[in-house]
């Protein structure tokens, strides 16, 4: 794991279970990896910084890519959303396998699983409480990269926030 995601991710865990032992980083990964975020105000602002992450990534070379929505109730709405940005992508759900690309699909299926780039969509406070159930979800998703890691919060409903995680993971 990209040593910037694993201190990210470290920090997760120790919020989680302050006395747990932090694991090993690896300091020669050959990626250093890298954590964005973006809030959409919309989700047509939401398509669009999806759109300009996936083309800047792919443009260098990633191919490997997850969108992640945080349950199967996500996954659907979102499928519909990301079709109008004009990319083929693969809908991951159950026991399906992985057939490489751009693929949209739930936390819970992506155990196990690497991506060059993740994007995880909804990183709201709905999705992500300040719960440690909250804080092992985003664990999940941020550990599935081998490289970058896309945040994106969407602010169209007057009650959305960003997860209180982010605090945690997001360097300034």
């Amino acid at each position: 794991m990209p040593p910037v995601i694993h201190a990210a991710s470290e920090k997760l865990r120790s919020a989680i279970d302050p006395g747990a032992k932090t694991s090993e980083s690896v300091p020669w990964h050959p990626h250093p990896g890298k954590i964005t975020y973006t809030s959409a105000q919309s989700v047509s602002q939401m398509q669009e910084d999806v759109r300009q992450v996936i083309t800047r990534w792919r443009d260098q070379g990633i191919s490997a890519i997850a969108i992640l929505a945080p349950s199967a109730d996500f996954l659907n709405r979102w499928a519909l959303r990301l079709g109008q940005t004009g990319f083929e992508l693969q809908i991951l759900q159950g026991q399906e396998s992985y057939g490489g690309g751009l693929v949209l699909t739930t936390l819970d299926v992506v155990r196990g699983l690497e991506f060059d780039g993740v994007v995880l969509l909804d990183a709201n406070e709905t999705a992500y409480p300040g719960t440690p159930s909250g804080a092992r979800a985003l664990y999940t998703a941020l550990t599935r990269s081998k490289k970058y890691v896309h945040l994106i919060v969407l602010l169209d409903e007057a009650d959305q926030s960003p997860s209180p995680w982010l605090k945690q993971i997001i360097s300034k």
